[in-house]
């Protein structure tokens, strides 16, 4: 999934709920999704059996990343193949029955009964009408893989040979071609799909080839069957049918009869589960064999290398390894557990092997990602599984948990549910009896030996689990309370987890290692009323009006005919003439923008809000969608902030909270002792920790340094400069000990675990790098690179995000957790993107930043590292590479002219983007 494809492109259309950017069909590869059903993973070759069953699907995991730990979401066709293609379990797609045919004597019962009792007239309109027993169907509201790669300019075919995916129970939804016949052989499938790829080979093109070949034949001859039994289980023809026969047969004989009876006598014979195996893995053979047939001719057609193929299986197979056979009758892993290999598109990966837990709910997030489709908020939201493309890039898979199921009703299978977590802990629970087994797959994988009553504290985290997935208590967690913490002024270079080397962040270093961290967070302004107010709108400054306004007919020109341009974009962005404004003269909030508490409040939340700056004020907008909001006096410490916040969280009771919580005791204050003029008392941190980095402070310190006039601020002589970094990173420490105290009392009060914690600066600090102290006047790193933690509930481990982020984009990353669909007006405005799949792996895209204190300047940061500052009135230009130069003392614009003009031309574009209400 695409993070941006431009920042403000995105916004200006409300595409539908599977759509997302704009169809580029000639940058999209084939989509090839193969399923063998009912292939279990133990017999095939590249993972670990020994007999030569799958030679051509072992060649295709050499050229794949191979799975090993992949887990179906059910021991079934219908409802298996279902949530491949949604993304859902069956307990939110609805397809969990068998078709109408398995309860044809049923339903005749059924008819019996009513003809009886009500003649021909109520047979009519009691049964014909409304049949008794029948399958569920999808869900209406859902969104499947077909109908998301469609949107996305894809033709769609699919070619099935099982009558449990008929096109009638919505498992057709989104293909243009349908083409299902019961049993159909491997070769006769292979011929359809060949014969349509020829036709849509210019692409792109999404196929599903489903091969039923493995899958016990019991209704090939479905009268036949339902009488007498005869028919054989698995009916591969020869030469493959004998292939591992050894000629040692028992009691069983090949034919369905056969295999019920000697289950039924309660032992299976050595002979027995020999001539079992062997008949298995002849019909995967066979259908191996086609399999190689099809993809040789793929790559006669030149298909296979620009085609992502990923390979599966629906479910396994009881081969009475453990007392039971076939398959629907429970949730042992020899069923749940399945074949699963990604081959990319273009040239082959080296060779990989993934051993951490991966489910089929995952399939579709993948291949949306893989071609590079944007899905919208409602699909995002409609897809329980997550993307494995993240993952695979960054080698650290997440924590998940793989759930499972099977409930057929009117089937002689009782309900059962799973669950099982990546340390390899499975629980199965059975709802008729309210009992729950716990198994320890890595020392236990036959699950022989119950572990619940050893370890009942974790049997019971994972029924919890369980129920939770399961929709007895909701599909989804309810949604998570959120505080934004905003510690003005804080670069993210003097934190411990951002590499400084004074111990200035303990606390903020320990909720580091439980979080997200992002390394190259960007503030979308330099100082703290612009910023904050993207904060809230996922809009740049000059979008949301909260900025200074310069005169446009005071630019230079920026490049040629983009003058006229510039000042029209000023004029334009206002909606009005502008005139000059003088310093710390604030434009207004342009009408109609609507802010992240509302959208909150409106979702359910109550909103708090406590700052401490006089720029985030009602009159500026901040109070919006508040229902306690407190503007406490200019530093007001953060103790106090504390407080008031945590007495506040203490009354919430029923509904989810937003918290703000704002810290200005980085930033500098100004104070008026008595009469006198306004005194400067930088990083004014009262307490031990005031001057425990100071080097050597001279005597009379305090009176040097503490009030000291605007003027001095600016003439501070390079000798003494060391002593002013002491006093910021003595304050760095005192807030970090406020943060550590305000996150006890989250913990305190029972809500730590339960809440999305979002900690964050709105701007840095200069200490001379380029030239000046302070902040607002540049876009330096020291200056926009700020600090940005999210600490998911119920999160333990840490992990770093490299790419790129922006403040713009907190908004919907805080939406898309809580599960918010937000307004048309929101949806509209919006300039950011959730960073969640950015955390997974995924590429980013440009971020932007702007100030306009002293002179008007632009700055775009590209995914590869490249920056360009651009002073719109004075016509200067740089450019940095920051991987290589991250201090930015080395001017590249006239080294590297085209690199700074596509920057350049990058800025203009954002910039001068129309926004769409």
């Amino acid at each position: 999934m695409a993070r941006r494809s431009a920042v403000l492109f995105s916004i200006l259309l409300t595409p539908p709920a599977w759509a997302g950017r704009p169809a580029s069909p000639a940058k999209h590869p084939n989509v090839i999704l193969i399923s063998i059903d009912t292939l279990r993973p133990d017999h095939v070759g590249c993972y670990g059996y020994g007999r030569p069953t799958t030679p051509n699907l072992d060649a295709l995991a050499r050229d794949a990343v191979l799975f090993e730990n992949a887990i179906s979401a059910a021991p079934w066709t219908l409802p298996s193949h279902t949530s491949m293609f949604t993304s859902l379990y069956p307990n939110r797609h609805g397809l969990v029955q068998h078709p109408k045919r398995f309860f044809f004597w049923k339903n005749i019962r059924i008819a019996a009964d009513i003809w009886r009792s009500e003649g021909w007239p109520g047979l009519v309109s009691r049964f014909l009408k409304e049949p008794r027993v029948q399958p569920h169907k999808m869900a209406g509201r859902v969104v499947t893989l077909a109908e998301a790669l469609r949107a996305e300019g894809y033709r769609t075919a699919a070619f099935v040979a099982a009558d449990t995916l008929d096109g009638s129970y919505g498992f057709s939804r989104g293909f243009e071609v349908y083409d299902g016949r019961p049993f159909r052989p491997a070769p006769q499938q292979n011929a359809l799909a060949l014969q349509w790829l020829r036709r849509a080979r210019s692409g792109p093109f999404f196929l599903f080839l489903h091969y039923y070949d493995a899958h016990g034949n019991f209704g090939r001859d479905v009268w036949r069957g339902l009488r007498m039994g005869e028919y054989p289980v698995y009916d591969a023809p020869e030469p493959f049918r004998k292939m591992f026969d050894d000629g040692r047969r028992g009691r069983f004989d090949g034919r369905i009869k056969s295999l019920l009876e000697i289950h039924r006598s309660g032992r299976f014979m050595p002979e027995d589960l020999r001539t079992l195996n062997a008949l298995y893995d002849s019909g995967i053979r066979y259908t191996d064999h086609h399999l190689g047939e099809f993809l040789a001719d793929l790559k006669r057609m030149g298909l296979y290398k620009d085609s992502i193929i990923l390979l599966t299986s629906d479910h396994g197979e009881n081969l009475a390894d453990q007392g039971e056979i076939l398959h629907h009758t429970g949730l042992r892993n020899t069923l749940l557990h399945v074949v699963s290999m990604f081959k990319p598109a273009g040239n082959a990966p080296r060779p990989r092997r993934v051993s951490s837990l991966v489910r089929t709910i995952d399939y579709m997030p993948t291949l949306l990602e893989a071609v590079g489709a944007a899905p919208a908020l409602e699909l995002r939201r409609q897809m329980q599984g997550r993307s494995l493309l993240g993952p695979l890039r960054s080698g650290r898979f997440p924590d998940l948990a793989a759930y499972s199921e099977v409930d057929i009703p009117g089937f002689a299978v009782p309900p059962a549910k799973s669950i099982q977590d990546s340390q390899g802990w499975k629980l199965l629970y059975h709802p008729a009896g309210q009992n729950s087994e716990l198994y320890d797959l890595r020392e236990d994988p036959l699950e022989k030996h119950d572990q619940a009553e050893r370890h009942p504290d974790l049997a019971g985290r994972l029924l919890e689990e369980l129920l939770r997935r399961s929709g007895v208590m909701g599909s989804h967690e309810p949604p998570p309370n959120i505080v934004l913490l905003s510690i003005d002024n804080l670069r993210a270079d003097h934190l411990g987890c951002y590499g400084y080397s004074r111990q200035t962040s303990p606390k903020f270093d320990a909720l580091a290692g439980e979080a997200e961290l992002f390394e190259r967070h960007i503030s979308p302004s330099s100082w703290t009323l612009p910023t904050h107010m993207s904060l809230f709108t996922s809009m740049y400054p000059s979008y949301h009006g909260l900025t200074l306004v310069p005169d446009p007919r005071s630019m230079r020109r920026w490049t040629g005919a983009l003058a006229d341009e510039a000042a029209a974009l000023w004029l334009r962005v206002r909606g009005r003439p502008v005139r000059y404004a003088p310093a710390f003269q604030t434009g207004r909030l342009r009408p109609g923008i609507e802010l992240l508490p509302v959208a909150l409040k409106a979702a359910g939340y109550h909103t708090g809000a406590f700052v401490s700056a006089n720029f985030l004020s009602r009159r500026n907008g901040f109070a919006r969608g508040f229902d306690r909001f407190v503007h406490n006096a200019e530093g007001t410490p953060a103790g106090g902030q504390n407080e008031a916040a945590l007495a506040w969280l203490a009354e919430q009771r029923g509904a989810p909270f937003f918290l703000f919580l704002h810290y200005y005791d980085l930033h500098h204050t100004l104070k008026t002792p008595g009469a006198a003029a306004k005194k400067l008392y930088p990083y004014d941190c009262p307490g031990p920790s005031q001057k425990a980095f100071l080097p050597n402070p001279p005597p009379d310190f305090d009176a040097r340094f503490r009030g000291m006039s605007p003027s001095r601020m600016r003439s501070i002589p390079p000798h003494e400069r060391p002593w002013i970094i002491g006093l910021y990173d003595g304050c760095v420490r005192r807030v970090d000990s406020d943060l550590g105290h305000f996150l006890d009392g989250l913990k305190s009060l029972g809500l730590y675990d339960q809440t999305l914690m979002i900690v964050t600066s709105d701007h840095g600090e200069e200490f001379w790098e380029h030239g000046s102290w302070g902040h607002g006047n540049g876009l330096f790193q020291e200056l926009i690179h700020t600090p940005l933690l999210i600490k998911e509930p119920r999160q333990r481990g840490g992990l770093r995000v490299r790419r790129f982020s922006s403040g713009v984009d907190l908004a919907p990353t805080i939406l898309e957790t809580a599960g918010i669909v937000p307004s048309r007006q929101f949806q509209a405005q919006m300039q950011g993107s959730s960073l969640q799949p950015l955390a997974e792996g995924l590429p980013g895209g440009p971020v932007f930043s702007e100030q306009d204190q002293n002179s008007v300047t632009r700055a775009a940061v590209s995914p590869d590292g490249w920056k360009l500052i651009s002073g719109l009135d004075t016509g200067r230009k740089m450019l940095f590479e920051l991987d290589q130069d991250p201090r930015e003392q080395h001017d590249l614009s006239a080294a590297r002219p085209a690199k700074a003009a596509d920057l350049e031309e990058l800025l203009y574009r954002t910039y001068s983007a129309p926004l769409e209400h």
